[in-house]
C-alpha cells in the first residue's frame, strides 16, 4: 500500500509540475503577489492533501457515506487545484509539488489504519483541514491580488459546506 501511495503522490505532482514550469521574467512582483505566493503555496499544498487523503479514503473507507464524501473531495479539490494553478501560472508562481510533511505523515497513518479507526482519522483530518482552509480563505478575501481575492470568495462557501458535511459524518461515525 505504501508503494501505491508513493505512486499516487508522483501522479498528482505531474499536472502541478506543468504549472510550475511557467517561465520567470525576473520582473518585480506586482502589489500583493508576495502575499499571493504564500497563499498559493499553502492552499496548493492543502488542496493536494485533500485529494491524496481522499483517494486513500475512497480505497479504504467502509461506509458508503464516507466513500461518497471522499469522491466529492477528490472532484472538488481537483477542480480547485486546477483553478489555483491557473492563477499561479498567470502570476509566474509555482504550485507546490507535494503535500506538506504533516499530511505525508498522516497519509502513512491512514495507510496503516482500517475500519472505524481509519474513518475516524480521515474525518478528523477533513474537519481540521477545512477549518484551517476556511480561515485562510476568509483572510485572503481581503488581501492579495484580485485573482486570489476572487478565488477566496468563490471557494470559501464550498469549503464551509465541506466542513459541515465532514463534521456531520464525524459525529455520525462517533455514534456507531
Amino acid at each position: 500500500m505504501k508503494l501505491k501511495t508513493a505512486l499516487l503522490f508522483a501522479f498528482l505532482a505531474l499536472p502541478l509540475a506543468a504549472a510550475a514550469a511557467a517561465p520567470s521574467t525576473g520582473a518585480s512582483p506586482k502589489p500583493g503577489e508576495t502575499r499571493d505566493a504564500s497563499f498559493i503555496q499553502r492552499a496548493g499544498a492543502a488542496g493536494l492533501a485533500e485529494v491524496e487523503l481522499s483517494r486513500i479514503a475512497l480505497a479504504q473507507a467502509q461506509t458508503p457515506e464516507v466513500k461518497q464524501f471522499a469522491q466529492m473531495m477528490i472532484d472538488a479539490h481537483t477542480a480547485s487545484n486546477k483553478e489555483l494553478g491557473l492563477i499561479a501560472a498567470r502570476q509566474q508562481q509555482r504550485m507546490p509539488a507535494q503535500m506538506d510533511g504533516d499530511h505525508i505523515k498522516l497519509a502513512g497513518r491512514l495507510d496503516g489504519a482500517a475500519g472505524k479507526e481509519f474513518e475516524f482519522l480521515y474525518l478528523r483530518a477533513m474537519v481540521q483541514d477545512h477549518e484551517k482552509m476556511a480561515a485562510m480563505l476568509e483572510q485572503a478575501k481581503g488581501t492579495g491580488s484580485s485573482d486570489v481575492q476572487k478565488f477566496a470568495r468563490n471557494t470559501l462557501p464550498v469549503v464551509q459546506e465541506h466542513l459541515e458535511m465532514a463534521k456531520g459524518l464525524a459525529a455520525k461515525s462517533k455514534s456507531k
